[in-house]
Order: C-alpha cells, then structure tokens, then sequence
C-alpha cells in the first residue's frame, strides 16, 4: 500500500531545506567560498599578520658592524599573508632561525651557487596559493605546525607544548594562529598569541598567561587595528605582582602611605594584608620581610623591586601596541612582555678579573675567509663585550591595505565626421 507523508511534515521537511540553503549562502558569504564575488570588492589588498610564542635573541654591538642583533629565533612562529591575484602565503614553524637561513637553500641557487645543493630548513611547514601545497602539516615531537591557504584565506596555527631552560625559563606551553581572509565588505588580519605558566629565574618571577589579541580591518576606504598584550597571575617570589611600561612592581608597592615613614621593609611587607588572604599573608611574610632587606641593601631604603632588578640589568615589562592608521591601510604591533639581561663583560666583577689575567692573544684568524674576525683575541674581545639577552613573550604584528575596486569611466565616442 502506498504511504503519503501528511502536509505538515512535508512543510517541516521544505523549510529545514530552505533554512539550511540559506545557512549555506551566509556562510558562502563570510568564509569566502566564492572568491570572485569577496574579491570584487577591492581594487587591491594586502594582508599580512605574524607571531611568536617566545621571541629569543642576542644583541651583541659592535660585533657586527651596523647590526646589533646577532641571533634571533621565533619559538614557535606562524606567519599568513594574502593579496590580490589571489595569492596566498602561510608558514608555521617550531623553531624559525629568520628568513635567511630559513631560505637559505633558495637563496643559494638566486646567487647562481653551483656545487652541492643546500637542503631547506627542515622544521617548517609552508603553504602556496595557488602554486601549492596548500595544506602542509608537521609534527615535531610536542610541537605541531600546520599551515593552509586558499583563494580567500591563508592561516598558520602553530603549537608547542612545553619549553625549558634550565634553570632560567619553562612554561607548560604556547599558541600562535595568524590569519587572514576576506569577508563581505572587508578584508581581515588577526593574530593569537598565548603562553601559560611561565617561569623565570627558576620560578623568581611567574606569569600565569601572557595573551596578545590583535585584528586590522580594511574596506577599500577606511581601516582600523585594536588588540594588545595582558597578563595574568604575576607574581614575584610569590608575592603579586604586576608589569606595565615601567617595569614589573609588587602588588604592595602600589598602597597608600601609611602614617609613619616606612623602611624598605614596611614598604613591601606591610600592606601585603590588603593583597592576600590572611593564611597566604602570613606564608608569604617571611620572603616579603627577606625582599625588602635585599632591596634596601642592594639600592637603598625606599626603593622598588623594579630598581634592584635594573641595577642587576635586569628589566622585566609589556610596552603598549604600536598602531598606524591612513585611509584604507592599519597595522598594529604588540611588543608582547620583554624580558631583557644586560650584561657588559668589562664591568663584571668576577670575569673582568679573570680577563686581565689573559696575556695577549694571537691576532691571526682561526677560520681564514669567514666573514667575521675568528682570531682568538677577537674573541676574548667579544667576551668582553655588552650583551643583551632578549626573550619576549607574544609579539605579534597584523597589517591591512586595500583600494576601493574600480570603475571605469562612462566614455562616448565622439561622431563620426
């Protein structure tokens, strides 16, 4: 026997239909699966957004001429760049040692190297529209990389699930998605970077998480960017803390004076029954008691931590976002939370010493035709030198521009004569 499905029913069915066609266009419309029509809106774009879990590097003046920063290295680094054409670019990487030697292999063979091909960097993972791959991923032990492009979009997620130094840094993992699209009446750059439970100088000073959220907007005539750089559960010694432009400062520090004028030691301790809860107050007592007598007697009474740190060229601290902005073009830059040790190699007390003992050092190179002076006193020299040791957490940069699209001219052509 022939069944019939009631009218209800059959209505329900139509609309579920209708319902998920319309679902279908919107997202046809904000993802960007009809690149033709997402495309149309602009005359051109250029889009580009890139991160850092943790940026590590050496500045070291002097050693190389014009150059201070000797090595720099992204831990992990994600990059996606998109423009008109379409062409797409996205690259995430555990470990990124620069473009140079990230394309080092390429750039041999531009300068017409001849001899045994220089292989790429291996920890990487790159995606191409449309020449492709684009879809590449890449696991490394605890890190994971993947990069996608299309004709719309390009994104690079990068992870990494735990980092330690020993004995200066670790943290239990870190995050960095870079992407860019377009979608209906815009073209977007953003940018994610998150690190969690970080510790340095062994657990000294601790940042629960620092995040850098960051977007650019562009419609073809006007633009914008927001995003910065928080941190969360600082603290130094355990005790609160916070960090801002000027450095990192004990949640005390920041009370009211009391009545009488403090030493060092009531400037710390004291108001910390403001900060804490009593049973965590009277465990953390003894070390704020220990902190302000160190305080007071490495920079004297009345100082900060933030300058007992400095004298020790130590600085710890979050800048604010750098944005530009001019028509249809924004970019924003996150310097993320800097931390910096200077050290000069004349001035310290215990290897200054040791070095005047060194008699004088033979001037002659130990790699003859390496760019850089290799002679054993050129590198007693480089040990004697200013050092910094730079490692930010979560610097981040997103950069819009587009045209409006064009239109030709309405043109007549003149009568024939």
């Amino acid at each position: 026997m022939r069944r019939f499905w009631p009218r209800r029913s059959f209505a329900l069915l139509l609309g579920v239909a209708v319902l998920a066609a319309i679902g279908a266009q919107g997202a046809t419309a904000q993802t960007g699966s009809d690149p033709t029509a997402l495309a149309d809106q602009f005359g051109g774009y250029g889009l580009s957004s890139r991160g850092n879990g943790i940026l590590m590097a050496i500045d070291a003046p002097g050693y190389i001429p014009g150059n201070p920063r000797v090595l720099q290295s992204g831990l992990p680094e994600a990059q996606a760049t998109l423009s008109n054409g379409p062409s797409g670019y996205a690259l995430t990487s555990l470990a990124y040692p620069g473009s140079v030697v990230g394309d080092l292999g390429a750039i041999v063979d531009q300068a017409g190297g001849k001899g045994a091909p220089v292989p790429g960097y291996p920890v990487q993972a790159r995606a191409y529209y449309p020449s492709g791959p684009t879809d590449v991923r890449q696991d490394v032990g605890t890190g994971k990389m993947h990069s996608s492009t299309g004709p719309v979009s390009a994104r690079g997620d990068a992870t990494y699930s735990g980092s330690d130094l020993p004995t200066f840094m670790s943290t239990d993992g870190m995050t960095v998605n870079a992407e860019t699209h377009l979608e209906t009446g815009r073209a977007v750059s953003q940018l994610h970077a998150e690190i969690n439970n970080v510790d340095f100088f062994g657990g000294v000073v601790h940042i629960g998480s620092a995040i850098t959220d960051l977007r650019a907007d562009t419609d073809g005539t006007k633009s914008g960017s927001s995003g910065d750089t928080k941190t969360n559960n600082v603290a130094f010694l355990g005790l609160p803390a916070t960090i801002d432009g000027t450095g990192i400062h004990l949640a005390s520090e920041g009370s009211p004076p009391t009545t009488k004028a403090p030493g060092a030691a009531d400037a710390v301790a004291g108001p910390l029954s403001t900060a804490l809860a009593p049973p965590l107050q009277q465990a953390l007592e003894p070390v704020a008691k220990a902190l302000s007598g160190v305080i007071k007697s490495g920079v004297g009474a009345g100082k900060t931590l933030n300058d007992l740190l400095q004298s020790g060229g130590i600085t710890v601290r979050t800048l604010d976002p750098i944005a530009t902005q001019n028509g249809a073009t924004a970019e924003r830059t996150a310097n993320g939370v800097i931390v910096r040790i200077d050290y000069n190699g004349r001035t310290e007390p215990v290897l200054s010493s040791i070095f005047a003992l060194v008699p004088g050092l033979p001037t002659d190179p130990l790699i003859p035709g390496f760019p850089l002076n290799s002679s054993p006193a050129a590198l007693m020299a480089m040990a004697q030198s200013t050092y910094a040791y730079e490692f930010t957490l979560v610097p981040g940069n997103v950069r819009v521009l587009s045209t409006p699209p064009f239109s030709a001219p309405e043109f007549t052509p003149p009568p024939v004569a």
